[in-house]
């Protein structure tokens, strides 16, 4: 969040949902409430493959999801490269 406060712009946020200081939902719901930041697509990686989990990620703003455990390298790949 550092980094877009100093005006950085990503073109792609890739966002764990489990880390230490701060959740990957959280984040998610700073991101989408600030205004000074232009819109940009974020998948979420997880291992949490519960349909009620994926539904509130894309509801509260995620692009896309990945099961880390389920999906391969190329297929994530895949996934940026559609967005």
């Amino acid at each position: 969040m550092r980094l877009l406060e100093g005006g950085f712009q990503p073109c792609l946020i890739i966002l764990n949902l489990v880390m230490p200081k701060k959740t990957g939902y959280e984040f998610l719901k700073e991101l989408n409430a600030r205004e000074d930041v232009q819109t940009f697509p974020v998948i979420v990686v997880t291992n949490l493959s519960e349909p009620i989990v994926i539904s509130k990620l894309m509801e509260i703003g995620a692009s896309d999801y990945v099961i880390k455990s389920d999906t391969s390298l190329d297929e994530i790949i895949s996934k940026i490269n559609r967005l």
